[in-house]
């Protein structure tokens, strides 16, 4: 494999490294192991584990650049606004280095519109279900794909995909759609899908709580969701990085699948216009307990998402 085809596949694989085995309770979900960086909600619905961090994204930015040139409007248009960082007047670095600095892979994401994050949503529907298809044996990775050429579930089922079939064909062929197959839709949660989540959090949490009391302690002082509402610029926790990383470490194994920062650390955008959930980093910890929505006219140094998913069969849509 060409070194694109590599970082296609690694970023996949590194997506799936934080979907593991399901705990009892879990298990009715039939897509919870394909799906990656998820966890089951219910027999329909998943969630991501963490907020989209700023590794996801650059691999994102890799990918447009490749397929369409780091000149073109399609990359200019995925591009996130690291001048919001300017907020925190005490240390500009973040506004060229929080997206791309190494020691920040882990950080939530910021700095994005709504449209961009909806985007994005696709694209990584578009990817898992084309990975999930080489897996089958379906199609095979076309490494030579630009542009329009990319692979899209739309192009799958309307049958005008073209790939090789064979390793060094130069000759693409059709792919005939399966519609026994399903496909991953992920999407901004809208209001109902949030309070799903948070019900689900609300139980898992109390569960792991009963369970690993202490580690609960432990897990609830490192990942407490209010540090908000304070100055990033006075001596305080917040004044060397006011965003917490986002991580899966503390249950690797998803045992209890935890669901980490819903509130606070970074707000999320949702399905409806202009709506966010949870609450950033300069919120009120009243307000957000008090009212879980946020209303956001344009990108921002609090406000990242995360992703929810379903699978489902393809429907004619002519």
């Amino acid at each position: 494999m060409d070194t694109m085809e590599n970082r296609i596949l690694l970023f996949l694989s590194l997506s799936a490294l934080i979907v593991c085995s399901c705990s009892v309770h879990q298990r009715n979900n039939p897509h919870a192991k394909e799906t990656p960086g998820c966890v089951p909600i219910n027999e329909t619905l998943l969630c991501d584990q963490t907020e989209i961090n700023n590794f996801h994204w650059l691999e994102y930015m890799y990918w447009t650049g490749k397929a369409y040139g780091t000149d073109s409007e399609q990359y200019k248009a995925i591009l996130p606004d690291t001048t919001v960082w300017g907020v925190v007047t005490c240390d500009s670095s973040r506004i060229n280095a929080y997206l791309r600095h190494p020691e920040r892979r882990d950080s939530p994401l910021v700095g994005i519109t709504q449209e961009q994050a909806m985007a994005f949503s696709k694209w990584r529907s578009d990817r898992v279900f084309e990975y999930t298809l080489i897996k089958k044996g379906v199609l095979r990775f076309n490494n030579k794909a630009r542009g329009d050429a990319c692979f899209t579930i739309e192009k799958y089922f309307a049958g005008t995909y073209y790939c090789p079939m064979k390793k060094g064909d130069t000759v693409l062929q059709r792919i005939v759609p399966d519609l026994s197959i399903p496909y991953p839709q992920y999407r901004l949660p809208n209001a109902t899908e949030r309070l799903l989540v948070l019900d689900y959090i609300d139980s898992t949490d109390f569960i792991f709580h009963q369970k690993k009391a202490r580690k609960y302690a432990k897990w609830r002082e490192n990942n407490v969701p209010f540090l908000l509402a304070q100055e990033p610029c006075i001596n305080d926790s917040l004044a060397s990085e006011p965003t917490r990383i986002v991580t899966s470490s503390f249950d690797n194994r998803n045992a209890f699948g935890l669901i980490h920062n819903a509130r606070g650390n970074v707000a999320e955008w949702g399905a409806e216009p202009n709506m966010t959930y949870g609450g950033g980093w300069q919120h009120n910890v009243e307000y957000i307990l008090s009212k879980d929505t946020v209303s956001v006219p344009n990108q921002n140094a609090w406000t990242g998402f995360r992703n929810v998913c379903e699978w489902q069969y393809w429907e004619d849509k002519n």
